[in-house]
């Protein structure tokens, strides 16, 4: 009993010392500024700067590749489960970067080649900054391609008509139905031509084996001679085209566009029409 009777008396002033040591450690608590027993009260009563904080959460970046002088426009990607505001910072990042620290985004052109080792971080002002890590390579600069020429095939002209006429020996004129008859469709068909006439090739040609006394000057009359009937027949259409009159000796001439006329003899008249390009 007299055991008893003495641990009774012990156990209240064990029980004093325990909260006087309690209370002494609140006390010394309250006076330190990192005491955090009163948060909770402090959080429950609204002054939020008091409750439990969350570092914001920063999404990892891609390597970088780019070319001197080419622009860049990267986003950091970051939220804060508390909803506070958050501030970006970038080390490392090639010269002519920047980075915004209120969005996180960074532009610029590279200035130098190189790889550079870029460290990115955001802060929400209440926990340690999270960061990540990664790789930016910068390369040379790619010359510019030579812009495109289009080029554009010269127009094709249209081919020239060539026409025949046949003279009668001794005839001063062309007053033969045949040789007109010859010209006629060709010359029609030159006029009705939608490019248009650029020039007119004439000649005569004469045979010196068939007794001409002159075969150079009685070739170039034959050609004078369907060249102005050829004006007479159509003047608005070869208004302005010029004539080349010339005359040849039959061994010059090529072969009858008319073959089965050859029969009237040495003498005839080649017309060709030449066309202006479209």
């Amino acid at each position: 009993m007299a055991r008893y009777a003495e641990r009774r008396r012990k156990g209240p002033i064990s029980l004093v010392i325990l909260l006087f040591l309690v209370a002494g450690g609140i006390y010394w608590c309250l006076l330190s500024e990192n005491c955090r027993l009163l948060d909770p009260i402090a959080c429950r009563m609204g002054h939020s700067e008091y409750c439990p904080n969350s570092p914001p959460v920063l999404s990892a970046i891609a390597g970088q590749t780019t070319r001197i002088g080419e622009p860049v426009s990267l986003a950091l990607e970051a939220h804060d489960p508390d909803g506070d505001a958050l501030e970006f910072s970038a080390q490392g990042l090639p010269p002519g970067l920047a980075i915004a620290p209120g969005s996180g985004m960074i532009t610029g052109a590279p200035g130098e080649q190189g790889d550079y080792a870029v460290s990115a971080s955001v802060s929400d002002g209440r926990n340690p900054p999270v960061s990540r890590r990664f790789r930016w390579l910068v390369g040379p600069q790619i010359a510019p391609e030579p812009e495109a020429q289009i080029i554009t095939p010269p127009a094709e002209m249209a081919p020239p008509i060539a026409a025949e006429a046949y003279f009668f020996p001794g005839s001063a004129a062309l007053k033969d139905d045949i040789a007109k008859d010859l010209l006629r469709p060709k010359v029609e068909e030159a006029c009705a031509h939608d490019d248009g006439i650029e020039r007119v090739e004439v000649y005569g040609f004469v045979d010196a084996e068939e007794g001409v006394a002159d075969p150079g000057t009685l070739s170039e009359q034959r050609a004078h001679i369907v060249a102005d009937y050829m004006r007479d027949v159509n003047p608005d259409c070869f208004e302005g085209a010029p004539f080349e009159v010339q005359g040849l000796s039959m061994s010059q001439a090529p072969e009858p566009l008319t073959p089965g006329f050859s029969e009237f003899g040495a003498q005839r008249a080649r017309v060709t029409f030449y066309f202006a390009a479209p």
